[in-house]
């Protein structure tokens, strides 16, 4: 799995790693904590850690499409694999999951006056449950804190490497939507 990895970040394989294939190989690893803790006896952890941030910086919409694998795929993928939803129909589900976590984290968040017209979305939905953290849940939070400091250590270092190969690109916030097909 580390080969895989280190060759994708290389850039020695050519094509893709599926994308929800990173996150579910991440989160597995922190699981099973036999796997984290080989990787950390034997100092693989940094490499492991940078080799699967190289990977998802190089896409420019990569939290966009973590939002939708954390708050869509990763609920529905069950009723995927058990055949209740084709995967043409999965395909379609998870790319509008894509396109409204992007239009959330790119624009909605972005401005405190459509922040607060977005909460018109839950006038449907008042009457739901309030959130609750499951343990499950914890444990997520825990795995993301944890690992937190370490990958921005990273992501910085990452940044600072590639900014001089950049060539013109602004630093502010830019849009990341493509235009619909036909329009």
């Amino acid at each position: 799995m580390i080969i895989i990895i280190e060759s994708c970040a290389e850039e020695e394989i050519k094509g893709y790693v599926a994308f929800h294939s990173l996150s579910i190989i991440w989160y597995v690893s922190h699981k099973y904590s036999r796997f984290y803790k080989d990787l950390q006896e034997d100092n693989a952890m940094d490499s492991f850690t940078q080799n699967m941030l190289t990977i998802c910086m190089k896409d420019e919409n990569v939290q966009a499409k973590a939002l939708a694998n954390f708050m869509f795929r990763e609920i529905v993928e069950d009723i995927h694999a058990a055949g209740k939803i084709t995967d043409a129909e999965m395909e379609q589900l998870n790319r509008e999951a894509c396109n409204r976590a992007a239009l959330l984290m790119d624009d909605i968040l972005l401005n405190r006056a459509t922040k607060l017209a977005f909460c018109i979305e839950a006038v449907s939905v008042l009457g739901w449950d309030p959130p609750v953290m499951t343990e499950e849940l914890e444990k997520r939070r825990d795995f993301y804190h944890e690992i937190g400091f370490e990958l921005s250590k990273i992501r910085d270092e990452y940044k600072s490497v590639n900014k001089g190969k950049r060539s013109g690109k602004e630093q502010t916030h830019q849009s990341k939507w493509t235009s619909s097909p036909g329009k």
